[in-house]
């Protein structure tokens, strides 16, 4: 147990890692962080952080599945929002550390972009190998899934929500491309597939005994 958990957590971590990177490059985010960094950038209250409003995010969905399908374990997901949320602000205050005459070219950005798409699609695959509650979203679509909806449709009804809530918020706010831009369908498009590969090759190497058997 404590191996997944130590897994799980990783996962996390990671995620929140590639989240904050995907933010200060400005070239584009996925729906759902997207529409949390323009709430934060519209609240514009010091402590009211992208972690914070992740945390808020996550709870809502939380809420709204558990009220759909009463299932339980959406309270367990609640607490690994925590780690979340705190992590993306942690490395929130580490990059920006980072001077921005570094990364400020366009195609620095891209590349970099480029490379924390993996690093996210890697994260999330730890999450779902451990065999442990998965985030809010993902219980959202199984309860979706559940009611008769297809789980295509489903995540295309959830990151469409997102994704129009962003896009009026980024019009509001002004800064719209910043967050909502061609990486934005990349991520969308390729997080899945990237996904299901890192778990083909992550459990690949668990069958051979190269890492930690997630699922023990």
């Amino acid at each position: 147990m404590l191996k997944k958990v130590f897994i799980h957590l990783s996962g996390f971590v990671i995620v929140a890692l590639g989240i904050s990177v995907i933010l200060h490059t400005n070239v584009g985010a996925t729906p759902i962080d997207a529409f949390n960094y323009f709430i934060v950038d519209i609240v514009s209250i010091p402590w009211f952080t992208q972690g914070i409003m992740t945390f808020v995010t996550g709870f809502t969905v939380a809420l709204i599945s558990y009220f759909a399908e009463k299932g339980k374990d959406v309270w367990i997901s609640i607490i690994f929002l925590f780690v979340v949320g705190f992590f993306i602000d942690l490395w929130n205050i580490l990059v920006d550390l980072i001077p921005t005459s570094l990364y400020s070219p366009l195609w620095i950005r891209i590349i970099i972009a480029s490379v924390t798409i993996f690093v996210i699609a890697f994260g999330v695959s730890l999450t779902l190998i451990s065999g442990l509650v998965t985030s809010p979203f993902e219980r959202l679509l199984k309860t979706m899934h559940h009611k008769g909806i297809p789980l295509g449709l489903a995540k295309i009804m959830i990151e469409g929500t997102f994704l129009i809530l962003a896009i009026i918020l980024g019009l509001l706010t002004g800064k719209l491309l910043l967050q909502v831009n061609a990486f934005t369908i990349i991520l969308t498009l390729s997080m899945g597939p990237l996904i299901a590969v890192f778990m083909q090759k992550i459990t690949h190497k668990k069958e051979k005994g190269v890492m930690i058997h997630a699922t023990e």
